[in-house]
């Protein structure tokens, strides 16, 4: 071996061998310092380096609050929870396709919009609360439809509420509806539900119209159903309006003659 060769030759001490040794990791420890000096010059720190990967990979969603109006809009029902259900009709899919439409206009608007559901999943109405709480949301709006088996003639538009700070948010919606919708008013409706006194914000819950009466059913069974696109405009313009032109909002009557059988799932 060549080490052998050289202690039988007597040519290359232990002394020599361990300078060169030396002298090959001072070599070594330098390139590594250079190294080190030109890679901390070009690139991140590789913590950083790795939270970024981790965040490429998430793909967070970073919203832009063009007017600085927050709107958390809550599909209700989903999932296990199908609503009420007339015919061929479930009412959380109908919910979610006005609440999808609804975020379309609002975003167009320069809103920003958070859904509590965007798929058909199942979510605790406090989970919903909480959610809205999270995001800073201004105003949370609770999408429903309305049923009646027993006369499928009836058909007409309300809004709940539960604090007084909703009421404002309330008629907004109610007149809007309403109007755009051309249907009978019924007055805004206090009900006490835990998605309304968890929120920390003002809250409503929609029903714009009787997903029974033989008239809608007609319509919003449809594909692509243009009612339900009037829908998501006439709730569009009762959002904008409590924004914009609050001072222009006519109050409600609070109608305490309607009974509220829908179960408050905590």
């Amino acid at each position: 071996m060549l080490i052998n060769r050289y202690k039988k030759s007597g040519n290359f001490s232990k002394k020599r061998l361990m300078v060169l040794a030396s002298t090959i990791a001072l070599i070594l420890l330098a390139s590594a310092s250079l190294f080190y000096i030109k890679y901390s010059k070009e690139t991140k720190p590789i913590s950083e380096v790795i939270s970024n990967a981790i965040e490429d990979v998430l793909e967070p969603v970073t919203v832009v609050e063009k007017n600085g109006n927050i709107v958390c809009l809550d599909p209700g029902h989903g999932g296990s929870d199908v609503g009420a259900i007339y015919k061929k009709l479930y009412e959380a899919d109908i919910n979610l396709t006005v609440a999808k439409d609804l975020q379309a206009h609002l975003e167009n608007d320069g809103y920003t919009v958070y859904m509590t559901r965007s798929d058909d999943s199942f979510v605790e109405k406090r989970a919903r609360s909480t959610y809205c709480n999270s995001v800073n949301a201004d105003i949370l709006v609770s999408i429903h439809h309305n049923t009646y088996d027993a006369d499928h003639s009836v058909n007409y538009s309300t809004v709940l509420y539960y604090k007084d700070s909703d009421k404002l948010l309330a008629s907004s919606i109610l007149n809007a509806n309403s109007e755009l919708l051309e249907i009978e008013s019924k007055g805004i409706v206090k009900f006490d539900n835990s998605l309304f006194w968890t929120a920390n914000m003002p809250s409503i819950l929609s029903e714009a119209l009787f997903m029974t009466n033989t008239a809608e059913y007609t319509q919003i069974s449809k594909s692509n159903s243009a009612r339900l696109s009037a829908e998501a405009t006439s709730l569009e313009t009762g959002i904008k309006n409590y924004f914009e032109n609050p001072d222009g909002i006519v109050a409600s009557t609070n109608n305490d003659s309607i009974t509220i059988d829908r179960i408050d799932q905590d």
